[in-house]
Parts: C-alpha cells; structure tokens; sequence
C-alpha cells in the first residue's frame, strides 16, 4: 500500500520540477510514496528529463490552471495521504516524513502545512485565517507588520510565526499541502 502521493502540477518549469523531484527523493525515507507530475500542457520539454526519475506522468492536452491539474493528480493518487507540493520547492530533511507522522498522530487534523522558507531564509506566508473585513484592513493597512499584534488579533496571513511551533488555521497555502485522502473523499 501506498502510503504518500506526492502530487507536483507542472507548466514550463523544466528545472524547477526537476530539482523539486530529486530534493524529495533526496530527503524523503522511510515511506512508501509515488509521485506524480502532472503536466499542464507544457511548450519547454519539461518531461523530458523525468523519465530518469521514476515518476508518474500525467500530461494534460490542455493547460487545467493549478487547481484542475492538482485534481488530475489526485484521481489517479494511491496513496491513503496526498501532498500537493509547488514544482518550485525544494525540501528539507525530515521534512515530508515529519508532516506525515504529525498528520497520521492527529486524528482530527485533516490538512497540514508547515513553515516555508524562501532563499534567503525569511519565512513565506503560508497560512492564515478566513478574511473579515477587520482582518482585511488590519492586513492592508500594515498593522500586522506589529509583531505583538499577532498575539491579539488573528490576522488574515501569518506574518510573525516561528516555523517550530503550532497553529490552527482556516487556511494553508497549497505550496505544500498534506491532506488526508479521507478528508478529501468527505469534503468532495
């Protein structure tokens, strides 16, 4: 049995997908997983140099945008758990084994994310709550850049969050979404 699918939708990213592939295969273990790339009707031969990789491909006709080629992916997914993961990221040690365990441990937990770092270190917004019109104002109008704030009022995007702690979000960018095939069944 499968136990991870992780899902890369592709379109003109030749390198970047490459590069995301063999970081996972680097650093993921201990885990029986596949992937699948879904290409999105790519014009720069980026499935030329997957064949090497031991991937599933998936080429689309036509371009079905993230969300219709993320689908594409799930439907032909085996895995018990599903991990979309942006063709421009590149993985970490543990990473991927970590958010599996944290999301196997947690029954109630349905979709998990995790802290993304851009080049240089500084932490991406990856997650956040349902916007309001006071959230919205409160983000447009930069007093979530006030780090004591976070603390009181929760902001529409996590700007101040150490990437080793723990919170529960509305929402969670889809960069690097984990998310149990259940849920998705129930959800539809």
């Amino acid at each position: 049995m499968t136990d991870l699918s992780i899902i890369i939708v592709n379109f003109n990213t030749a390198k970047l997908v490459k590069d995301c592939v063999v970081s996972v295969k680097k650093h993921i273990k201990d885990l029986n997983y596949e992937i699948i790339v879904v290409d999105n009707a790519s014009t720069d031969g980026s499935t030329g140099g997957l064949g090497s990789l031991d991937v599933k491909l998936i080429k689309s006709h036509k371009n079905l945008g993230f969300g219709g080629g993320n689908n594409l992916g799930i439907k032909e997914a085996e895995g018990n758990t599903i991990l979309l993961l942006n063709s421009d990221t590149l993985v970490g040690d543990d990473v991927i084994q970590k958010t599996y365990a944290y999301l196997k441990e947690h029954s109630k937990v349905g979709v998990l994310g995790c802290a993304l770092e851009s080049k240089d270190g500084s932490l991406q917004l990856s997650g956040g709550y349902f916007p309001t019109l006071g959230k919205v104002f409160y983000w447009m109008s930069f007093l979530d850049d006030i780090p004591f704030l976070g603390s009181l009022l929760k902001p529409y995007h996590l700007k101040h969050f150490k990437g080793d702690s723990e919170r529960d979000l509305d929402w969670v960018t889809g960069a690097f979404f984990m998310v149990k095939k259940a849920a998705l069944n129930e959800a539809g």
